[in-house]
């Protein structure tokens, strides 16, 4: 490597044979060379060693061309008094740069149909498969990177790490944060010398503590010299294309790096992944996988960024560049929310990671067109449309933010599921701080019906019972949960009356420890109910101590009570 990058150098000295031809003897001229070629030492050192590029032919003359042609610009204004043919070099390199900037901006704008093909979107108009609420991740990335920055600090010799990047992934069939723990600079590296171990939080539990497992490891991103993970990598594989760097432990807690890697088509303007590099940051040793023979534990083979790039391209690139711009025909893009979430990262039924983003017409609208799914293993994008015209992840956050505007809370990375049969937005919720304070799930087609609570289960029995009342009058509410009737006598009564004169009662029955409720705005013989009456009712099984109930056969008046209820109560 060194031997190449002396050779190339070279090519940074003088152009013009003139030049040499009259003052290859001369002092100055030989000190003025020799200082451009260790200009071209540094400058080509800084570019392999420090920056790390490819050694691909694409990768050279990227990093290369620019910068000869800028020598010659400057070589030609330091000669020109001596000579000729200065001024030829100075407006032919000029030229030739300001034609290479040129080729590369109007280059990328024949690309749109090429990167519209390579996004490679299936558009399905069914609806998605209904999801297991246990693995529904509630713990949002803020949250549970403020309780891992806790535990930092009882680490021993805590000042020298810091908190890299966080990740969600399956392990043991369960979601965690899992977050590596990095060196704060040079000094910390050569003191602590390695890196305890990585922190790992549930994802699915809001009560969860973080956990600090051990689990030495001496190479790793933010390390220097031999000891840094990507040069590591370039030693062994200098002319490989490297995409992104996830941190995943396996099933049984051993840390791996996975590094994604591809090629570049149309030079250097469409990635594409090929497959991946698992690095053992204790032992060094590196693995190759392919995109079809990869192991069963890593979740993150498609990076981030380049999820972003082909749900920008799907939405924009349809009928090309010119449309995009003007007249707009189907134009779309991904749904502006909160910091750094463009996409952000949920499981299926099968626990299989994939990329989600919402798409909308543009930055004021309130509504979606469709939502994509990217399988995070394989890179396959599906548009599903059958969510147009629903209310999008920003418009969700809106009235979640609303919602708690008094206590200065937020909402932050809204994710859209299928739950009980309806779209619906599910919002974690977090104070100034990142720490988690509520779950609010708000149904995507009227913002107004939400359900929260501090605990994820009953958040999710809230919105259970609400959708289930809100659909009274079109569907049976034992397709969205459990319709239970139940009969007993009356053991405690309690009746309050609002400033309207509406009465709110709440009973118990003999062989039930529920607490049932109805009003007389929707019972006008609620308030007639007395301890020792026999009852019939019909109520939603939520699994939670209240209930309200659908209807009422009071044996002691002897008279079916009202219908089901109609409406809900929406908070906004």
């Amino acid at each position: 490597m060194s031997f190449f990058i002396y050779l190339l150098a070279f090519l940074f000295l003088s152009p013009f044979p003139s030049a040499w031809a009259a003052y290859r003897t001369e002092p100055i001229f030989i000190a003025y060379q020799t200082v451009r070629w260790i200009l071209g030492i540094i400058y080509l050192y800084l570019v392999s060693y420090v920056f790390l590029i490819d050694l691909t032919a694409g990768g050279i003359i990227s990093a290369f061309l620019p910068m000869f042609l800028i020598g010659v610009i400057i070589d030609g204004f330091v000669l020109r008094r001596w000579v000729v043919e200065a001024w030829r070099g100075i407006i032919g390199g000029a030229i030739l740069l300001i034609g290479y900037g040129g080729f590369l901006c109007i280059y990328q704008t024949t690309l749109a149909s090429d990167k519209y093909k390579m996004a490679n979107a299936v558009r399905s108009n069914t609806v998605a498969a209904p999801i297991n609420i246990n693995h529904i991740p509630v713990v949002p990335e803020a949250y549970a990177r403020y309780k891992s920055e806790k535990l930092l600090g009882h680490i021993p010799n805590y000042a020298y790490y810091q908190l890299g990047d966080s990740t969600i992934q399956t392990i043991n069939n369960q979601l965690y944060w899992v977050t590596p723990i990095e060196y704060t600079g040079y000094v910390a590296f050569t003191k602590a010398g390695v890196i305890p171990g990585y922190i790992k939080m549930s994802a699915e539990d809001e009560n969860a503590e973080p956990s600090f497992i051990k689990a030495p490891m001496t190479i790793v991103p933010s390390a220097y010299f031999s000891q840094k993970l990507q040069r590591q990598i370039r030693r062994t594989f200098p002319h490989l294309i490297l995409l992104g760097t996830s941190f995943e432990p396996d099933d049984q807690g051993r840390p791996f790096y996975v590094v994604s890697i591809g090629h570049y088509t149309h030079y250097r303007s469409v990635p594409q992944v090929d497959g991946i590099l698992l690095f053992d940051p204790k032992t060094g040793l590196i693995k190759r996988y392919g995109i079809h023979q990869l192991p069963t534990f890593v979740d993150q083979v498609i990076p981030k960024s380049i999820a972003i790039e082909r749900n920008k391209w799907f939405g924009k690139f349809r009928y090309g560049w010119l449309n995009s711009l003007i007249g707009r025909n189907d134009v779309h893009e991904p749904t502006q929310k909160d910091e750094n979430n463009e996409v952000i990262a949920i499981f299926d039924q099968k626990l299989q990671m994939n990329w989600f983003t919402d798409h909308t017409i543009n930055a004021d609208s309130g509504s979606m067109v469709g939502y994509t799914l990217m399988d995070a293993r394989t890179g396959k994008l599906t548009f599903y449309t059958k969510a147009n015209g629903l209310i999008n992840s920003r418009a969700a956050l809106n009235s979640v933010n609303k919602m708690f505007k008094i206590q200065g809370f937020k909402g932050t990375s809204p994710v859209l599921y299928n739950l009980y049969g309806q779209y619906s937005w599910v919002v974690p919720v977090v104070d100034g701080n990142g720490v988690f304070r509520d779950l609010a799930i708000a149904n995507a087609q009227n913002e107004k019906m939400v359900g929260y609570n501090e605990s994820k289960h009953v958040a999710f029995d809230d919105y259970k019972t609400k959708l289930a009342l809100s659909l009274a009058d079109t569907a049976a509410p034992s397709q969205i949960t459990d319709q239970t009737k139940l009969s007993g006598t009356v053991t405690h009564v309690f009746k309050a009356m609002d400033p309207n004169h509406l009465v709110t009662v709440e009973f118990m029955l003999s062989g039930s420890h529920h607490i049932f409720t109805v009003s007389s705005a929707t019972d006008p013989y609620a308030p007639f109910i007395e301890t020792g009456h026999r009852l019939t009712i019909s109520y939603i099984e939520t699994n939670q101590v209240r209930a309200s109930a659908l209807s009422i056969t009071d044996s002691s008046i002897n008279k079916l009570k009202a219908p089901p209820l109609r409406g809900i109560h929406e908070r906004g």
